[in-house]
């Protein structure tokens, strides 16, 4: 076997949870040391354009993303393992939840005045600054957790890791597991980079000594090699491998010889430059969040909205980067609109890459209020438009990959969580979106029967301020809304307030969905914690069981929805 080459920095956390599986599995290994901001010339040469620390390198393959390293170390040396039988499902999970929830609220408190004190003690302003700037980029310009918001939250998951260790070394058993890793390295961080925060672990002090038995695995044997040698061991690799597009049965990137890999028996390019992408709804809200991502990626971007002035000023905010841009009115849920706005993507640009199918609206009340116009409306733009862009776009797409071998694309729909739950007062909403999931999983079957060159993801978000609790602004004359009835003025009044108090915003979701089609990643969630809400239903289903009380951890909320509509 090659050798295990690390891209990484010495204070990067995600690079140290695989350092130490390095010195857990007892791999010898060469590290190579990368700048920790832009510009990375010798690793984006590898990776195509890939930017995020660290990459795993072996011969010519190139593997992004700790949770695909952290499988590919498994293979490569299965004892002792990160995924113990008998707590191989659980340890993913709190594995996924300590690299993204516990990892966000560590760095929020970790980036306060004291914390950045720390960091950065010793480095001029303009390095300062120039990291803020890089770091604020690669987040696509979306905000940091609030630094109380970020406390609090991290004192909570700290005890809830330490009430995991009560009765046991590690966090599900007599041995580490990859949910030790994940949870080590932004306590790590804490507790290496930003030493004057570090007494709020004194408050768990079974995670304190849990860390220092962690920090006693180690790194294992590795050496010293320069970023030249490395892409000099690529190279050597690939001219001693399969020629490009015949990778062992496997696609391999169009841009470079190395195949770079994200995802396990995949191999999706993130390097988005001079592709096109199809972004309904991208006057406002998602759609112009992701068009400002794909012209910071230099793609072509088609601007598709149904209010022409919102469509108007991010057609202009769009040029202004310096991209190619065509926009057009279209009412999605109308087949001939959606038919010529095909034609006119091709005319204009070829076959798109990336699709995304985000236009929607939203409409509440007692499912019984909901008028007929009410229906077609909803189902219109929800459903109808998502299945257009899908029976439209799919067909070309597939087409473009049996005539190219380096093709790839990606079609994203955006449903909700109201696709994955119940929630009452808001039924035709729930149906469309309901609908949205079930005709994505089905695309992203049957796309896997015929190529592996087109994939699908589906977007739930949950309370995301949006613009969709006013859709209602463009609602057609033919299908006018008639007077509102008590649990529609209601429902109103709670979607205005939970969609104006989200605290995932737009851009942060837009960011997670560009994450998602570079990974081939089906479900993209804005609150994986609801997802709790989800499994519940979900267990009721298989257990024959009546539909579980959707107010059960605020029941508060639930009376005063049934109070107000019995009043």
């Amino acid at each position: 076997m090659s050798q295990l080459i690390l891209h990484h920095y010495p204070t990067s956390p995600f690079a140290e949870k695989i350092r130490l599986i390095f010195g857990y599995k007892k791999l010898a290994w060469q590290s190579v040391i990368i700048p920790r901001i832009m510009p990375k010339p010798e690793l984006t040469a590898l990776t195509g354009g890939y930017r995020r620390t660290p990459v795993m390198q072996i011969g010519a393959d190139i593997y992004c993303d700790t949770a695909l390293i952290a499988d590919v170390l498994e293979k490569i040396a299965p004892a002792p393992s990160l995924y113990p039988s008998s707590v191989n499902g659980a340890s993913r999970i709190v594995a996924q939840w300590a690299d993204s929830q516990v990892f966000s609220a560590a760095m929020a408190y970790n980036f306060q005045p004291a914390g950045i004190a720390d960091v950065f003690a010793g480095v001029p302003e303009d390095a300062i600054q120039a990291f803020v700037a890089d770091r604020a980029a690669m987040r696509g310009g979306a905000p940091r957790m609030a630094i109380g918001e970020g406390t609090s939250t991290y004192k909570s998951q700290l005890r809830r890791l330490s009430d995991m260790l009560t009765e046991r070394p590690y966090l599900l058993g007599d041995a580490p597991s990859i949910a030790d890793f994940s949870a080590y390295h932004p306590i790590w961080f804490t507790l290496e980079r930003t030493p004057s925060l570090s007494g709020i672990l004194d408050a768990t002090p079974l995670v304190k000594d849990w860390m220092t038995r962690m920090k006693a695995i180690g790194h294992g044997v590795h050496e010293k090699m320069t970023a030249e040698q490395a892409l000099e061991a690529a190279n050597h690799a690939a001219s001693h491998t399969a020629p490009r597009g015949s990778a062992n049965g496997r696609r391999s990137c169009s841009f470079s010889p190395q195949r770079i890999y994200f995802e396990e028996g995949q191999i999706m390019i993130r390097n988005f430059e001079n592709k096109t992408a199809v972004l309904t709804g991208g006057g406002s809200g998602f759609g112009l969040e992701c068009a400002r991502i794909a012209a910071r990626l230099k793609m072509n971007v088609v601007l598709v909205d149904v209010q022409q002035d919102a469509l108007d000023k991010a057609e202009a905010e769009i040029k202004a980067l310096g991209v190619k841009v065509f926009a057009k009115r279209v009412d999605v849920s109308i087949a001939e609109q959606m038919e010529a706005l095909a034609k006119d993507v091709v005319a204009h640009f070829g076959v798109p890459h990336f699709v995304f199918n985000n236009a929607g609206v939203g409409s509440g009340g007692l499912v019984w209020e909901n008028t007929v116009a009410d229906w077609q409306w909803v189902l219109g733009v929800n459903v109808w438009g998502v299945v257009h862009g899908v029976r439209l776009f799919t067909p070309m797409m597939l087409e473009a990959a049996k005539k190219d071998p380096h093709y790839e694309g990606h079609i994203v729909n955006t449903a909700s969580m109201a696709g994955l739950l119940t929630a009452p007062n808001m039924g035709v909403y729930n149906v469309s979106k309901h609908a949205v999931v079930a005709l994505t999983e089905t695309l992203y079957q049957d796309l896997k029967l015929v190529s592996d060159q087109v994939s699908a993801s589906v977007l739930c978000p949950y309370f995301v301020p949006t613009g969709i609790s006013q859709s209602h602004r463009n609602r057609p004359a033919d299908l006018p809304h008639q007077k509102a009835t008590k649990s529609q003025l209601i429902g109103q009044a709670m979607s205005n307030k939970a969609v104006s108090s989200g605290k995932v915003s737009a851009a942060q979701m837009a960011e997670m969905v560009f994450e998602a089609v570079a990974n081939d990643q089906f479900y993209i969630y804005s609150h994986p914690q609801a997802l709790g809400n989800v499994q519940t239903r979900m267990e009721a289903i298989v257990q024959q069981q009546n539909p579980p009380n959707p107010f059960a951890a605020r029941p508060d909320i639930g009376e005063k929805l049934k109070a107000e509509l019995r009043g």
